[in-house]
């Protein structure tokens, strides 16, 4: 069993995980990508980091410094004509490509899509959707939220 746990720890072992959360609000989304990110890096030795996608304090923040996790963020505005949305999912694929990442994972309904549709950008080599949230679709159009699971 020990072999089987030593070779799990060795796929993650300096692979740089990037959780991706819509702010910094904490509720529960948010401390489970913290948990498992501080988990990630003190037992199997990824590198990890947090990136959010608004700039509104929080707790998340804090949080994510207790545990001495790299904290960044993109400051997007989701609201405005197709135009504004589409520049918005630049700045997300750019930001977080400056992050290098290998792996991203979102947890809620906007950062789910917004990942789902730039993680190819990114460099990251896979993205994980880990719906936490009951959001749904209300933010994005049926169409953009198929092609963003695609």
């Amino acid at each position: 069993m020990s072999e089987v746990r030593n070779e799990q720890a060795a796929l993650l072992s300096g692979r740089r995980v990037v959780f991706v959360l819509a702010g910094e609000v904490l509720g529960g989304a948010e401390r489970g990508a913290l948990d498992l990110a501080r988990d990630l890096r003190q037992v199997e030795g990824a590198s990890v980091g947090i990136c959010a996608l608004d700039d509104r304090p929080g707790r998340a923040r804090e949080l994510a410094a207790e545990y001495e996790i790299p904290w960044s963020c993109i400051g997007t505005s989701w609201t405005g004509n197709r135009v504004a949305k589409a520049a918005s999912l630049v700045r997300v694929a750019r930001g977080l490509r400056r992050l290098s990442p290998d792996v991203l994972v979102s947890s809620t309904n906007l950062p789910n899509v917004a990942c789902g549709l730039t993680w190819r950008t990114t460099g990251a080599s896979l993205a994980v959707w880990n719906q936490c949230d009951v959001n749904g679709t209300r933010r994005f159009s049926h169409r953009l939220f198929r092609r963003a699971l695609s």
